[in-house]
């Protein structure tokens, strides 16, 4: 993942907004920092939810990689990925749970 200083989009709960900052994508996430922020935060590029912030970059890059294993990112939308979630909960609660432990940031 090539970390670049430019402008992106991201997804916020008052819509998309562009922030100045760098940037660095690994499908489904992308990893950024504001313009003039010293931690990075991890985001899932589809819905725009922030994953997990106030990071290193060297972790955010780790955490990126354990993340991308599971499935349940790959959803295009809030509620596919609320769906998804519910399913792996139920039916694989051991999954359900190291994820949690990943994200709980």
């Amino acid at each position: 993942m090539k970390i670049r200083k430019t402008t992106y989009k991201i997804g916020t709960s008052e819509g998309i907004k562009e922030q100045n900052g760098s940037v660095g994508y690994c499908f489904p996430f992308m990893v950024h920092r504001e313009q003039g922020a010293t931690l990075w935060r991890i985001s899932h590029i589809a819905t725009g939810y922030k994953i997990c912030h106030t990071l290193y970059v060297k972790d955010a890059r780790i955490l990126v990689k354990k993340l991308s294993r599971f499935p349940v990112f790959l959803m295009p939308c809030i509620e596919s990925w609320d769906r998804a979630l519910k399913n792996l909960r139920e039916k694989n609660p051991k999954e359900y749970k190291e994820l949690i432990k990943l994200v709980g940031c």
